[in-house]
């Protein structure tokens, strides 16, 4: 196989992980209003691969990508981690605002 062959593979696989990279970070922000938030990319991820590889003998290939996202939803979920905060903050902030007034999330 020539070199030129092997290049433009790599940088086919680069380029598809770079795609695939911080997608649970991205879910769990914008698709999973009641996911867990700080890190929740990370934790979706593992959930994920835990489901994955403990289906009674029956893993799929998807945890191979899978293992490939964890770095990438870690490094995009520290990125976020401030503002991921900050709204936490304010979210809270108008709940407290909600019980001083006499109603209840109940």
């Amino acid at each position: 196989m020539s070199r030129a062959v092997l290049w433009v593979r790599l940088i086919c696989l680069l380029g598809s992980l770079s795609v695939l990279g911080g997608c649970a970070t991205l879910m769990s922000r914008f698709f999973g209003p009641d996911a867990p938030r700080v890190y929740g990319g990370v934790r979706t991820t593992c959930s994920w691969l835990k489901s994955d590889f403990s289906g009674g003998g029956q893993s799929s290939n998807i945890g191979l990508l899978l293992i490939f996202d964890l770095p990438a939803s870690l490094a995009l979920d520290t990125l976020l981690l401030p503002l991921t905060l900050w709204e936490d903050a304010q979210a809270n902030a108008r709940l407290d605002g909600v019980r001083e007034c006499g109603y209840s999330s109940r």
